[in-house]
This record gives C-alpha cells, structure tokens and sequence, in this order.
C-alpha cells in the first residue's frame, strides 16, 4: 500500500488510494464514505433535484426492460419530458443532468435525433469491434469491411447501425478508409471516394480501419521493404518521448490522428508502430517512423530528401496536441543526437555520450525551434 501511495499520489485526479475488497467486503463502509466526501465537495454541490426529474428519470429507467430497443428518439424524450411537468425549454438541461448521471447517454455532436436510454449498450456495443472474439475472422490487419457489420451486429437493430458506426468514429475507436493504406491507391482517386462519402451512411464497400486490432509485432521482410536503411543523402530528424503513464489506447488514437491529417498517409502499420509517408507530390521523399516500447517511449524518426523539417514540425503538432488533450500531463522530450538518428538505436546511456537535448514539453516556448 505503501508503494502506490509514494507512486500515484502525484496525480493531482486521485482524490484518495483505499484498500477494500468487493469480495470479503473489508473497507467497502470507508469506501463508500470517502465517495460520498469527495462528491459533496465538487463545485456543483449540493444541488437541489425537482420531484419531477426524479419522476421523469424513474420512468426512463422502467423503460429499459420495457422498450425494443435502446434508444428513443428526442421527440419520444420530450413527450415523456412534458408528460412530468418538464417544460419543453428545460429538456436540453434535463437531459444533460441525466447524461452526467448516467441515466442515459446523448451524442448531440453525433445525432440530436437519438437517445440512448440504456447506456451499457454502448459498452456492449463497442465490445464486439474492440474484443477480441468473432471479430477475428472478418478483420484482417486492422481492416473491417463494412458489410461485415452486418455479421458483427446481428444482435442490433439494423436501423441503428449507421449511427453505431458514427459514434465507433466520435470516439475514434475506428477510421473510415476507401481503401487499404498497403494498397497503392493515387491520392486523387481517394480524395474524390472521400468527397462522395458522409458521416453515417453505410457503404458497402467500404473499409474500416480498427488500430487497436492490428498484429502485436511487424513483419520483418515487410517492414524492411517500406523502412530501408539510411542514406547518407536523406535528412533525417527525430524525437523520443518517455512518458510516466499512457493509457491503453494512446498508440491507436495517434495513429488515427495522423490517417486523418492532410499531410501523412500509412504505409504499415502494426499495432505499436506506424511507417508514414508524405502524401503530396512535393512530399513523396519523405517517410516517416513512430513505434511505442513497452516501457512508454515513445520515438520518431522522419528523413527523406524533401523538406523533412516542415513535416516534422506538422508531426510534432500532431503528437503534442493529442498529449495535451488526453493525458493533461507533462511528457519528457528528448532530441537524439545525429548518432542516433542515423542508426536509429537510442543509446542505454543517460544522458547520450554524444548530445541530447532535452525539452519540457508544453513548457519550452522553443521547442519547434530544436531541429
């Protein structure tokens, strides 16, 4: 106890570390209490509840064993809203206090028209693309044809899939692609497939990238053939990151990020690891390489005969905006030294016998200019 206690009590989020056990019940009483004391000092309590949302809510939770599926629409919501003397300018509070309380979940960003009344489905919901199970046999390196959701989401209504497959994409659990990033498709023909497409609308043939179900580990003859060894004519730039925390889906998330930016498209990928390249013409020379070690180093490597420090600075942008919007905490920045870069193995010594720099990131106001 003493050991998490000296190893999380520096995440200003952890109100408390507690011993208890669900099984044997020890300390559940306590836990229970330090839940309690820790809500009550939260800004926005003690707040007063109408009679009538309580009412209202008991309904909603009724309607759960009793509806077909697990959403209604806004317009059944604001008939049941009216129908506890909720007048009709107060239901978009209402139902985010119910949000909040988990009585429901609303995705205005995603559908204004559909609530979920039964919030475990959305658990339930992502398990059948995120776990691994049945899906193993139609997703194929991270690559999920849409017309085998039909298979995957045989226990859902049919008419609910378009906006499944929306809220997969909210959350960035899946990336919508027209093609496989291995194949070699002329970046015309797939801007134009994207123009045609829209958010929720199912097209047949259309594939779904999934990173969190990609192969552990890279083919070796395949990752040399996109990732050859240094020439002496590329320019060649790189980053390390050492994190103290990173949260399972951090590699995932950032390889959609960068399938969604304007300036890089996958070449391979695997599950910890991403070789890039650039996708316009005055770009083509310039490949990049990410990959996560299992101690949450994250490196990156960047060269090519092109303009590489213009793309690295898009690459940094990418990464450190999807730092500070996830983790919410400092990650440590190094600059490898030439050394490193061109043989692409990082020293053991700390620091590098050669040069390192080092940067706190979010906090250096120079850090772009470190190339």
């Amino acid at each position: 106890m003493g050991y998490i206690q000296r190893r999380y009590s520096k995440y200003k989020n952890i109100v408390s570390i507690h011993a208890c056990s669900t099984k044997t019940g020890v300390n559940i009483p306590e836990l229970r209490q330090i839940i309690i004391e820790a809500s009550l000092k939260q800004s926005f309590m003690p707040e007063e509840v109408p009679l009538r949302y309580c009412d209202f809510q008991a309904k909603l939770l009724s309607m759960r064993d009793l509806h077909k599926f697990p959403t209604i629409t806004w317009q059944k919501f604001s008939e049941m809203a009216m129908g506890s003397n909720i007048d009709e300018a107060s239901i978009p509070s209402v139902a985010t206090y119910f949000n909040d309380l988990g009585t429901i979940a609303y995705f205005k960003e995603v559908d204004p028209s559909i609530v979920i009344i039964d919030p475990q489905w959305i658990t339930k919901m992502f398990a059948t693309i995120i776990t691994t199970g049945g899906q193993a046999l139609f997703v194929k390196n991270g690559i999920l044809n849409v017309n085998d959701l039909a298979h995957l989401w045989k226990m859902h209504p049919v008419e609910l899939h378009p906006y499944m497959l929306s809220l997969l994409e909210q959350f960035e659990v899946i990336y919508r692609i027209h093609n496989d990033p291995l194949d070699a498709v002329s970046n015309e023909n797939k801007g134009a497939e994207e123009g045609e497409n829209h958010l929720g609308k199912l097209v047949e043939t259309e594939k779904l990238f999934v990173p969190c179900l990609l192969d552990d580990n890279p083919e070796p003859t395949v990752l040399a053939s996109h990732w050859s060894p240094y020439h002496t004519d590329e320019t060649v730039f790189g980053r390390v990151y050492k994190f103290d925390f990173l949260f399972r889906g951090f590699f995932p998330l950032l390889t959609v990020r960068f399938l969604r930016s304007n300036t890089w498209e996958a070449s391979y990928y695997w599950r910890n690891g991403i070789i890039l390249r650039g996708k316009n013409s005055e770009e083509a020379g310039i490949k990049a390489r990410l990959t996560l070690t299992d101690d949450l180093q994250l490196t990156l490597y960047i060269r090519g005969k092109g303009e590489s420090r213009k793309q690295l600075s898009s690459m940094l942008s990418i990464t450190n905006t999807l730092i500070s919007d996830w983790l919410k905490k400092e990650a440590k920045i190094f600059v490898p030294c030439i050394r490193c870069l061109r043989y692409e193995v990082l020293c053991t010594l700390s620091p590098c016998p050669y040069l390192s720099i080092y940067i706190q990131i979010f906090k250096c106001k120079y850090r772009y200019q470190f190339f």
